[in-house]
Parts: C-alpha cells; structure tokens; sequence
C-alpha cells in the first residue's frame, strides 16, 4: 500500500528544487509583459502584433528545448545517485547538444524562410510581416543559446543544486 501522507518535512527541499523553474518561467512572463508595454507605449499596435508572433516561434523551439530537458531529467537523477559520472556526463552532452545544434539549425531555418515562417500568422499585412521578420533577424539570432541555459538548469534540478539551477 501506498503511504499518501504528507510530509512536511520535505517540503523545503521540495520548493528549493522548483525555484529554478518558477524563476525561469516567472523571468519570461515578466519579460513578455514588459516588452508588450514598451511597444505598446513607444511603438504600435503592429509592432506588439509582430512580438506576439515572435512569442509563438521562440515558444516551439523553447518547447523542444524543455522537452530534451525534461526527459533528461530522471535519467540523470538515476545516475547521480547509482554515481554513475560518465552516464550523467553523456546525457548532459546529448542534452545539450540537440538543444543548441537543433536551435541553431531552427534559427538558420528562420532566417532563409522568415517571410515563409511569418505567412503562417499573417499574409496580409505588409507592416506586421516586416516588422516581424525584422524581429526575427534582431531579436531571435541567439536563441538556440537559450537551449543550453534549459538544459543546464535542469541539469542541476536533476542532481539537487537548487541555487546553480536558481542562477542559470
């Protein structure tokens, strides 16, 4: 039988392993937010439609990204506690590696389709299309970096150093 009850004394340890994801995800939504005022106030309509759909790609590869971090996850837990060092050390590389080599081959992708990529959303407005493309080349260029920063934090979720996967 499965003993259900709640351990409190866990709990501290608990929050201290999730701290690193609710800041990543808080850190994104706030960001979001703030960038959605800038252009609200300092730009227009058209430039937080075009953010928007940049919010929809970054958020396909950022998906994938969480996806190969996630699914590393037990694995490395696993053999962090079996100390099986050249185990971890090959998932983290596998990890890391699809998530940069698959971003970089997504950001090379957007950047020879953008107008292909934002014709998805829209195809019609000749400003939110530039504006977007535009966003693409500025804005998205580094983004596979993201994937490594993902696959780090989980890294360090994964083995219980909470405050480096805080920091990442």
């Amino acid at each position: 039988m499965v003993d259900l009850k709640f351990q409190f004394a866990l709990l501290p340890s608990i929050i201290s392993i999730g701290m690193a994801s609710f800041f990543m995800y808080a850190y994104g939504s706030f960001m979001v937010a703030l960038h959605n005022g800038l252009f609200a106030d300092y730009g227009s309509i058209t430039l937080v439609g075009a953010y928007a759909i940049l919010g929809y790609i970054v958020a396909f590869y950022y998906l994938v990204a969480e996806g190969l971090a996630n699914a590393m996850q037990p694995l490395l837990s696993y053999n962090y506690g079996a100390r099986r060092q050249d185990n971890m050390r090959k998932l983290f590389n596998i990890a890391t590696l699809s998530a940069v080599i698959g971003g970089a081959m997504f950001v090379t992708l957007l950047n020879l389709f953008p107008y292909q990529t934002v014709s998805i959303f829209n195809s019609t407005e000749s400003a939110l299309i530039e504006n977007t493309v535009n966003g693409i080349r500025l804005h998205l260029f580094s983004m596979f970096l993201d994937g490594f920063i993902v696959v780090a934090a989980a890294y360090y979720q994964a083995i219980g150093h909470s405050r480096k996967a805080s920091y990442l």
